[in-house]
Parts: structure tokens; sequence; C-alpha cells
């Protein structure tokens, strides 16, 4: 039971740092995307 739990809780947390990281990710390619963009109509 006690270990079951603790797995449970150890799975959260990891899916948590997954969602954040995807998240990160994410931001990361839409900014870079879009500061392409900008650059492309600069010129």
């Amino acid at each position: 039971m006690t270990v079951i739990h603790l797995f449970i809780i150890e799975w959260e947390a990891f899916m948590m740092l997954f969602l954040t990281a995807g998240v990160v990710i994410i931001t990361t390619l839409i900014g870079t995307l879009i500061s392409a963009e900008l650059s492309e109509s600069a010129h």
C-alpha cells in the first residue's frame, strides 16, 4: 500500500516535470519561429 502510494506521488511529480519541460520546449520553438518570421519581414 505504502509503496504504491509513493509510486503514484513519484509518477505525478514526473508528469509535472514532463509537462513543464514540454511547455518550455513548445514556447521556445514558437518564439524561435516568431523571431525568424519577424526578421524575414524586416528584410
